[in-house]
C-alpha cells in the first residue's frame, strides 16, 4: 500500500508551513484545485508535484509519509528534522 501523501502533505502545509493552498500552489507552480484534490485523496501526487515539492521543500515528501504512517517511536526525530528543513526553507523563499 502506498502512504497518503495528501494527509501528509495538508498537515505539513497547515501545522508546518502555516501556508494556505493558494500560497504553496503559486510557491510551485500548481493549481489550487489540484491541490487540494491530492490533499483530499482524490487525486495521488505525481512524479512533477513530489519533484516541485523536493525541490522547494528539500524532503522527500513520499519518505515522511511513508515514516508516519509507521507509526514507529524509531522515526521521530527524523520526520521533526524533515518538518523542520521544510519550515526553514519555506521561510527563507
Amino acid at each position: 500500500m502506498s502512504p497518503d501523501i495528501g494527509s501528509t502533505l495538508r498537515f505539513l502545509r497547515e501545522s508546518v508551513l502555516e501556508a494556505s493552498q493558494v500560497k504553496l500552489c503559486e510557491a510551485i507552480d500548481m493549481s489550487q484545485t489540484h491541490l487540494s484534490l491530492v490533499e483530499g485523496g482524490t487525486y495521488t501526487a505525481g512524479p512533477t508535484m513530489l519533484g516541485r515539492l523536493e525541490k522547494l521543500l528539500g524532503i522527500d515528501l513520499y519518505v515522511l509519509s511513508w515514516m508516519e504512517e509507521q507509526d514507529d517511536a524509531r522515526y521521530e526525530d527524523m520526520m521533526a528534522e524533515m518538518r523542520a528543513k521544510a519550515k526553514k526553507r519555506w521561510n527563507e523563499r
